[in-house]
């Protein structure tokens, strides 16, 4: 909801972003969220009787999706500098994992709305991506 509001309060500006970031990550919310996401990752990367279960289950993990979706299409620049604070991991494998769930993830979620929104996340994500590569 604080992701969405900025851009009414101050157009969105960059630093408006970069202190939610700071509060994402000092409360560690954004360490929760990738965590929970590489629980649910490790377990869709997982098979046969070895197969690992996840911490976190299909509606929550969109919940997390769509607040790392709000930041990424707020501000993809500020959406990678806080992923890559909140890691230990480098951003390529951070990313790697991220994005890769986030695909695989996408067929569950329920509404067109919010597909829409992970749609237009992922699209600039990726769209920085590219012009990083």
């Amino acid at each position: 909801m604080l992701i969405r509001a900025t851009e009414h309060i101050d157009g969105g500006s960059e630093n408006s972003y970069n202190v939610i970031a700071k509060s994402l990550l000092d409360s560690s919310f954004l360490h929760a969220i990738l965590e929970g996401l590489h629980s649910a990752y490790e377990v869709s990367q997982s098979t046969g009787p070895y197969k690992k279960t996840s911490d976190i289950y299909a509606n929550l993990e969109t919940d997390y999706f769509s607040v790392l979706a709000r930041l990424a299409l707020a501000n993809p620049r500020v959406f990678m500098s806080a992923i890559s604070a909140a890691t230990s991991a480098s951003e390529e494998q951070t990313l790697s994992w991220l994005l890769t769930e986030w695909f695989f993830h996408y067929d569950n979620i329920a509404l067109v709305t919010q597909k829409k929104l992970h749609v237009l996340a992922l699209t600039q994500l990726l769209a920085i991506n590219a012009t990083q590569a």
